[in-house]
């Protein structure tokens, strides 16, 4: 079809775009202390570990957002976008894994404007996001915010499958994409799931727990199941670099870095 060979097209423009900002005016280097730990974590994922033993003496190799706890070293921050970029480390150029995860995201964006509205809506919405100076500059970065993009969109895309089609396969897509979501930003990953779980318990009122639960558990067994499996990964790593697996990473850097009110949170 045009539309897809002009969506194809549009993806394939953004991988080139995001290649160019990372090469200028980024240089291809970390330039935001997320970046130095995002990139660290990466470079010990690539390596085939998850932390290393905190060099002696450590504030001689002090980085941002690193972390020498209990004799180890890593990252602070979750470990679905380092383990991504360690792709890239692996292949000797990290950007290309923030430039591949935008061409994706375009493709699915366009995927599913089509699959709601038509294909002109979805080229429309694919085209403007390719073009987007914010969606160029963070996926030319070490940032994750792309990567959080790519799973947002792969959860809402496959939940819209699975209304349709009801097809466990994409309930396990949409339960994973979640998973993975929430390892790369947690909190993004919780502010997506909310107004769906809503519209399900929704749903279920409205049709009968009976009924639905006859219709929908093999969906919602999948979609659980994957999405448990993949979200350990976070206190799977939080474990292996702290010995607990609830350890808030943030807060080793400053106590101050979590949610909430008060005088626990926040700097004033």
């Amino acid at each position: 079809k045009i539309a897809d060979a002009l969506a194809l097209l549009i993806a394939l423009a953004a991988f080139g775009l995001t290649a160019a900002a990372s090469r200028s005016p980024f240089e291809r280097l970390p330039h935001l202390e997320d970046e130095v730990a995002y990139l660290f974590q990466a470079r010990v994922f690539a390596g085939g570990q998850v932390v290393i033993d905190s060099p002696e003496p450590h504030r001689a190799y002090w980085q941002p957002f690193v972390v020498d706890y209990a004799g180890k070293r890593f990252g602070k921050y979750p470990p679905g976008w380092p383990l991504l970029l360690s792709i890239g480390v692996l292949l000797g150029q990290p950007w290309v894994s923030n430039a591949f995860l935008a061409a994706l995201s375009v493709a699915l964006i366009y995927r599913l404007g089509r699959a709601i509205f038509d294909a002109e809506t979805g080229l429309v919405a694919a085209a403007l996001t390719a073009s987007s100076p914010m969606f160029l500059l963070l996926s030319g970065s070490l940032m994750g915010h792309t990567a959080a993009l790519f799973w947002g969109v792969l959860f809402v895309f496959a939940l819209w499958k699975v209304e349709r089609t009801g097809r466990v396969v994409w309930a396990a897509a949409a339960g994973a994409a979640l998973g993975m979501l929430f390892d790369t930003r947690p909190l993004t990953a919780v502010g997506m799931a909310l107004p769906f779980a809503l519209g399900l318990a929704g749903m279920v009122l409205w049709r009968g727990i009976k009924t639905w639960w006859r219709q929908g558990w093999r969906p919602l067994l999948a979609f659980g199941a994957a999405a448990a499996l993949t979200a350990t990964m976070t206190p799977l790593f939080n474990a292996a670099a702290t010995g607990s697996p609830t350890t808030n990473l943030y807060t080793l850097v400053w106590p101050y870095d979590q949610v909430g009110f008060g005088e626990c949170c926040g700097r004033s």
